[in-house]
């Protein structure tokens, strides 16, 4: 994702090699930098790409895990917070963390997350969820395994042409 004069990207990859190297925590202020470009971004724009997105996701668990290798655990919860509330189905592979801070990030979702499994009869209906400001996010047809998305009051629309 290239910004007119800004290279997120490369800001990231730096980061992560900075989180990846034996000073993790210098690596916080390079993630901040970059959180917040991209943060901006997603206000001046209402909403960033999925390349953007991804990014941002990375940036909040690298950060988070950074937190939480210096002993911020409430600081690490507030960046699995935000990146759970930007992607409710992502999940931190086992070989990239400790088992605590996985424990975290599950505590944290589990209060976020909820599973939504929707069936019909015939199957093959349209789902969409729509949230309370009126957002429609079209999940798929039925039957679909449970999805995991934010907890919170959803209308939930199921159409199948005929019915």
């Amino acid at each position: 994702m290239r910004l007119p004069g800004h290279d997120i990207q490369d800001q990231l990859a730096r980061a992560i090699a900075e989180f990846e190297g034996p000073q993790q925590s210098r690596s916080i202020v390079l993630f901040d930098e970059a959180i917040a470009r991209l943060e901006t971004l997603q206000r001046v724009t209402g909403g960033l790409p999925t390349r953007g997105r991804d990014l941002l996701v990375d940036a909040y668990e690298h950060r988070g895990r950074a937190y939480f290798g210096i002993g911020l655990s409430d600081k690490a919860s507030e960046n699995f917070r935000s990146l759970v509330q930007l992607k409710p189905d992502h999940a931190i592979p086992k070989e990239k963390a400790s088992p605590k801070v996985l424990d975290l990030f599950a505590s944290v979702k589990k209060a976020l997350v909820a599973m939504l499994a929707v069936a019909s009869q015939p199957p093959g209906a349209k789902v969409t969820l729509i949230t309370s400001a009126g957002e429609r996010q079209d999940l798929g047809l039925t039957d679909f395994f449970p999805l995991e998305i934010l907890a919170g009051d959803y209308t939930v629309e199921v159409t199948k042409d005929g019915y």
